[in-house]
């Protein structure tokens, strides 16, 4: 309901709050749909139904925004962070950008960026705790600053699908 307060005083019209697939809007009837901070919230078969509902609502030329944390087994974290746990007991169904890229195939044009706002927030090589403190630091920002935007090693996905 927040959302829609917001919206509402901006002068947004329209805006309804509910599950995707519930909302009964029309096929090829919206210009944008974001699905921001919400796929890693869905069990898979409810992601599946809204993965149906993307290209049946969104126009020719319309866009589909997602954005999710990366899949906890990405190949950073795999190789080089083997004891990282997720906090988060709502996050069950995450996704890679292999996957996102398979997920939105029926979309003309689709681009997936990796994105790890802060040096802090990449934890991929963590393992290296036993070099001195500086050194450690240097690593970590070195390493953030060269691969935390690329999908395989961000801790964050950004979609952008054009129908």
């Amino acid at each position: 309901s927040f959302a829609l307060e917001q919206g509402e005083r901006l002068g947004i019209k329209g805006l309804r709050l509910g599950s995707l697939p519930d909302l009964a809007y029309p096929s090829s009837s919206l210009d944008l749909v974001t699905c921001l901070d919400v796929i890693e919230h869905l069990p898979p078969t409810v992601y599946a139904s809204y993965l149906a509902e993307f290209p049946r609502l969104i126009k020719p030329g319309g866009v589909l925004l997602v954005a999710t944390p990366n899949r906890i087994d990405c190949a950073g974290y795999n190789i080089f962070s083997p004891d990282w746990v997720e906090g988060d007991e709502t996050h069950v169904n995450y996704r890679s950008a292999a996957e996102l890229a398979s997920d939105v195939q029926a979309f003309d044009r689709v681009v997936i960026h990796g994105a790890t706002p802060r040096s802090g927030m990449f934890d991929t090589f963590r393992g290296f705790r036993h070099l001195p403190k500086k050194v450690n630091g240097l690593l970590r920002w070195f390493l953030w600053r060269f691969m935390a935007n690329d999908p395989r090693h961000s801790v964050y996905l950004i979609v952008a699908a054009r129908r």
